[in-house]
């Protein structure tokens, strides 16, 4: 499983057109909340780009692909969750927005420790692919990379950012 930095750093930058949208539909109405809400979004995708970054001066390790299953269609559900700032948000009601922010947060503690980091748009949208690809050994790897086809039995120079997660720079 990818280390708790990088499992919360995925599903942070996983809302960041939602904190765009936040801000864009609340910068009238409570300019300080849509500014730290977009502040968040942007640091949180900074942070995601930096970290890819230096993940490609980790040691390459090899990968032989057994098994492979593309996980891009997963991230079309997590839209979804995109549906909320179209419903009028309560940031002049503290009660309502607590609720809102404990959503979240349930929504947060779902997808880290699910290990749910192959839905992401964001990775999409950065030209990012993820696979889960099983090594002939049997374990199981989310592999994030550019190539949108994988072979069987494809030996990848991959780096390891955690237990179960792969990273192809």
């Amino acid at each position: 499983m990818p280390n708790l930095f990088a499992r919360t750093l995925l599903f942070l930058s996983s809302y960041f057109p939602l904190t765009v949208i936040f801000a864009l539909r609340n910068y009238s109405a409570c300019y300080t909340a849509a500014m730290c809400v977009l502040a968040v979004g942007c640091v949180s995708l900074l942070v995601l780009l930096v970290y890819f970054r230096k993940a490609k001066s980790l040691q390459p390790v090899q990968l032989t692909v057994a098994e492979v299953h593309s996980k891009n269609a997963e991230a079309m559900s997590y839209l979804v969750t995109y549906v909320i700032p179209f419903v009028e948000l309560p940031v002049d009601d503290w009660k309502k927005l607590t609720s809102l922010l404990v959503f979240f947060l349930v929504i947060g503690v779902i997808y880290i420790s699910s290990n749910m980091i192959h839905i992401n748009p964001m990775l999409n949208f950065f030209g990012l692919n993820i696979f889960e690809v099983r090594n002939p050994q049997g374990y199981t790897f989310a592999l994030i990379c550019r190539r949108n086809h994988l072979q069987l039995n494809e030996t990848l120079n991959v780096r390891q950012l955690g237990h179960e997660l792969m990273f192809e720079g």
